[in-house]
């Protein structure tokens, strides 16, 4: 598995598989994603700990979607996978992630955010600026 080309309004999906204490992140198509890592049931393979699904648009960066696996969650893993995201928008030049939720401060999720350097805006969009 290697890293796509990043396409403006395509999916990419950054899976964190964690091997003999070692972690690798591998890059994603989304037919792949679909049919080899995750469903309705959750993560299909089990050497992997998580991962995030995200857009890269002309001026941000959305992220749509990050999972760990509960049985590790509280570990890191989700902020290995947003410290990936930040770095990759940082990278390609965007000066902002958003991620939509319904989620809010007092929330595990939004607490998780908000130690993740976003902010809350009043339509309930999560916003990391640098």
């Amino acid at each position: 598995m290697g890293r796509p080309s990043i396409e403006k309004q395509n999916i990419v999906s950054c899976i964190l598989i964690e091997k003999k204490k070692k972690i690798v992140f591998w890059y994603v198509s989304d037919e792949k994603f679909e049919k080899e890592i995750y469903d309705n049931s959750g993560i299909l393979e089990p050497e992997i700990a998580g991962f995030i699904r995200y857009i890269i648009f002309s001026n941000h960066v959305e992220l749509k979607q990050i999972f760990v696996r509960p049985e590790i969650r509280r570990g890191g893993y989700g902020r290995l996978l947003i410290e990936k995201l930040i770095k990759l928008a940082i990278k390609n030049k965007k000066k902002r992630i958003i991620t939509i939720s319904g989620s809010s401060k007092g929330e595990v999720f939004g607490d998780f955010l908000i130690r993740m350097g976003f902010t809350e805006d009043i339509h309930k969009h999560w916003i990391w600026e640098k």
